[in-house]
């Protein structure tokens, strides 16, 4: 977050090339600087910001020149973005944390070898204060999907997703931690199936569906002498199961499908959606959520699906979205009081050019022309643009 000490209130006509502009006299999108903070390159860039404002805050840290002394920014006005890139670096060390952990466990678990499941809840309660501190920013590094094992990833994003659920619907603790360690650990039956029938073969025969749907089975008979809580095993073999009696390995019904299988079945479903996979290519997540919402009634009821929606906006962080311009953007997150206006990095401007910085747009002060048309479809540069952003955002 920034220092605010730093921050100092100058006339434009004070201005020079080397000072880092923080914040304006008016909104972003009253100009032509969609950008949250930038430092001053050349003569043009001074000329358009008198045009438009009077004066501005320049952070001295960050300039590159002396800055005068002035009036400090008042600790209210804190730029978003500086804030939503201390977001992410919390929430990308937890992260990377979780990854590597459950990926030496699974490594072990493969190979049949003795596991230590106590450094399980450190982790989660990491991921628990991540999840709710820096909702957005997490569910940003969820969307990339980069990592290298699909299955580590996956458990790691059910996780959060459950925990998230969990909260919102006030289960108890213990329920909760129950259903944290049952989501990373929900896919280990599938570490001794052909990878073939996991990650790559497009056309499977109905002898190869019988084996998928054999995992949730499978994960809970390898962890059975682990030491796990019972509860825990009940939530791993139980969380494919359907409201409508469809699901398996038991086709329990109604309400035999208890709240934890479903909270786990709904965040694995969603994740799944929005992951690339050989026989499904990636959705977005904003129709990733109509789909969940359209299955949720005969699956995991459609209240569960309501509070997803709370929990994720309409447009979740990930979602490119198309601006009413024509500019292109990519949602990296919302205020909890405006979740249908989000705030959007573009990367494609309206006359198709790229823009030279970061360049955030916060959607609820948008001007005509900048609100939000709707999302754009899934394209295969969206992974690329995603890490770009990233990039940017824990490199400044």
């Amino acid at each position: 977050m920034t220092d605010t000490r730093h921050l100092m209130k100058m006339p434009v006509e004070a201005l020079v090339r080397g000072h880092y502009v923080s914040q304006l006299d008016r909104p972003w999108t009253d100009t032509p600087f969609p950008f949250q903070g930038f430092e001053i390159q050349s003569d043009d860039e001074i000329a358009t910001l008198r045009q438009y404002c009077r004066h501005v805050w320049v952070d001295r840290q960050r300039s590159q020149v002396a800055v005068p002394a002035g009036t400090p920014l008042p600790s209210e006005r804190i730029p978003f973005l500086d804030d939503l890139r201390v977001r992410f670096r919390s929430a990308s060390q937890a992260r990377d944390t979780a990854l590597g952990m459950l990926s030496s466990l699974m490594v072990r678990l493969q190979e049949r070898l003795p596991v230590d499941l106590s450094g399980l809840s450190p982790i989660i309660a990491r991921l628990d204060r991540e999840m709710l501190n820096h909702t957005d920013a997490m569910l940003w590094l969820m969307a990339i999907h980069d990592y290298d094992d699909r299955l580590v990833e996956h458990s790691v994003n059910c996780c959060c997703l459950s925990l998230l659920l969990g909260h919102q619907l006030g289960l108890p603790n213990r329920s909760q931690a129950a259903l944290a360690i049952a989501a990373l650990l929900h896919e280990v039956g599938k570490l001794n199936m052909d990878a073939s029938l996991v990650f790559s073969k497009p056309n499977l025969k109905i002898d190869d569906w019988e084996k998928i749907r054999a995992y949730p089975a499978d994960s809970a008979a390898m962890l059975r002498n682990s030491g796990l809580d019972p509860e825990v095993l009940s939530i791993i073999r139980n969380h494919q199961e359907r409201l409508d009696g469809e699901g398996f390995p038991d086709r329990l019904k109604a309400d035999n499908v208890r709240l934890p299988y479903r909270i786990l079945g709904i965040a694995n479903a969603y994740d799944a959606m929005t992951s690339d996979w050989p026989r499904t290519p990636a959705l977005n997540g904003h129709e990733a959520l109509i789909q969940v919402t359209r299955m949720a009634p005969g699956r995991w009821g459609k209240e569960l699906a309501d509070h997803l929606t709370r929990i994720l906006g309409i447009y979740p962080p990930g979602t490119d979205v198309a601006l009413e311009n024509g500019a292109w953007g990519m949602v990296v997150g919302s205020r909890p009081q405006a979740r249908l206006k989000p705030f959007v990095v573009i990367y494609r401007q309206a006359d198709g050019s790229r823009p030279g910085r970061l360049a955030l747009m916060d959607t609820s002060q948008a001007g005509p022309g900048q609100r939000i048309a709707g999302p754009l479809p899934a394209n295969r540069q969206h992974a690329r643009i995603m890490q770009d952003i990233t990039g940017q955002l824990l490199a400044s």
